[in-house]
């Protein structure tokens, strides 16, 4: 801290130097206003100090002041960085998620596609084997096996689907969980 930051903040630091100095008064601390050659003056007049004194008390004062400020700067500067660094980590985690989540939406529109295409295949297939049956039995037996292998294909697909939208939601609240994580680890690290 220089004494130019004294200056720009004489509004703020007065009142410090007024709790050191207790016999300056407010109009005392208006004319000095941030300058230190007329604060060296004032407390000459109000303490009876010689200069060199003078100087030296401002000096001590400014260096605890200083290290005061430089030890708040710090750990204001420690909490910015950890807000900072638990900002970029949940960024490229829902930056990951997003992937993941993309691959699985992926996932399902072509298991989806797939089985539309399978099903089509299928009733393509039981058509054929329906217009081709010569007795009525045939072609009963030709509707039973349609839909039996029909219920079967769309369950196993149901459960096939239904595992994907699990992984899907899995993904997406990775991001939440590991937020939770660091806090938790942070409320535990704190005595």
């Amino acid at each position: 801290m220089d004494w130019n930051r004294v200056e720009g903040n004489w509004g703020q630091i007065s009142g410090k130097i007024k709790e050191r100095w207790g016999n300056l008064t407010e109009d005392d601390l208006t004319y000095v206003n941030g300058n230190r050659e007329r604060l060296e003056a004032k407390l000459q007049e109000r303490y009876g100090i010689a200069a060199d004194q003078v100087r030296q008390d401002i000096d001590e004062w400014y260096n605890t002041q200083k290290s005061v400020l430089d030890t708040t700067t710090n750990k204001v500067s420690a909490a910015f960085d950890n807000f900072h660094n638990l900002g970029t980590q949940q960024f490229e985690a829902v930056t990951a998620t997003a992937g993941s989540i993309t691959r699985s939406w992926q996932e399902i529109t072509a298991e989806t596609a797939d089985f539309s295409r399978r099903t089509i295949a299928a009733h393509t297939d039981f058509l054929g084997k329906l217009l081709g049956a010569k007795t009525l039995d045939h072609a009963i037996q030709v509707q039973i096996e349609f839909a039996k292998s029909t219920y079967e294909g769309f369950v196993a697909e149901t459960a096939k689907i239904g595992e994907l939208y699990a992984r899907l939601a899995k993904e997406a609240f990775k991001p939440l969980e590991t937020a939770r994580d660091i806090a938790q680890a942070q409320i535990t690290r704190r005595p």
